[in-house]
């Protein structure tokens, strides 16, 4: 049973992309759970000041149209403050997307948010934590055997194999090529087959990991530059050459 020293705000935003810092939010859906187990629900649309993109309707269904009427964030600002405000957050993956997201959206309102004292919880950083994806946990859901002899070459290698074969039976959207597998299993947008580098909904080119992920590569010069002296794949440079070429 759950037990909390104040209510818990559970929260999730429809936005008009996926850039933390230049996106905005078009629905803020948040449900209160008190102590004593009731809740209060709120939803919110928002006009976000900037057209919603259709990649970005494609996805939650919300258009210009629908957020016409709809107050600014700024203008909604309070009214959410105080619906978090005494609160803890939860959410799924808050931590890396909704909250720095809702705390730049705040921050252009003249709000602070969240808290200092706030505490977080983020289902999915759980969900990643206590089930396993390696090689081992993968070969017992999709062939239901315990991996022997994990981490040597022949046997993972072998499990391996295994569990390609049992994804494309169970999963016959896959494709029955490699070309269609491939575009399956890729990061979406990649550019490079690293995956360190895509494009986001605007067709700006952006990283995908780390402390500027999801922030445009023009954006993160020296970033980008101290990248091209690290460990990173030989394609995954040449993409970075090339735009700071083109930048400067």
């Amino acid at each position: 049973m759950l037990r909390l020293d104040r209510p818990l705000v559970f929260f999730d935003l429809e936005t008009t992309g996926l850039d933390v810092t230049r996106d905005r939010v078009v629905q803020i859906a948040m449900i209160k759970y008190h102590p004593d187990g009731h809740r209060e629900e709120k939803m919110m649309l928002i006009h976000p000041g900037i057209p919603i993109p259709p990649e970005a309707t494609a996805v939650h269904r919300i258009s210009n149209e629908d957020v016409r009427d709809a107050p600014s964030f700024e203008k909604s600002a309070v009214a959410i403050l105080s619906f978090f405000q005494g609160c803890d957050v939860a959410g799924y993956n808050i931590a890396k997307f909704d909250v720095p997201l809702l705390t730049a959206e705040f921050q252009r309102s003249g709000h602070v948010f969240p808290d200092p004292d706030t505490k977080m919880a983020d289902a999915y950083q759980i969900f990643i934590k206590k089930e396993k994806r390696d090689l081992a946990a993968a070969y017992a859901f999709y062939c239901s055997r315990k991996l022997e002899n994990a981490h040597n070459a022949e046997a993972d290698v072998r499990a391996t194999l295994e569990v390609f074969m049992e994804q494309l039976e169970r999963y016959q959207d896959l494709g029955q090529t490699l070309a269609d597998i491939q575009r399956f299993s890729e990061p979406p947008n990649a550019l490079d087959p690293a995956g360190k580098l895509q494009k986001n909904e605007k067709g700006d080119v952006v990283f995908t990991f780390g402390k500027n992920r999801g922030k445009r590569v023009v954006d993160c010069l020296d970033y980008a530059r101290w990248m091209l002296g690290a460990d990173f794949s030989t394609e995954t440079k040449d993409i970075l050459r090339k735009i700071i070429t083109d930048t400067e």
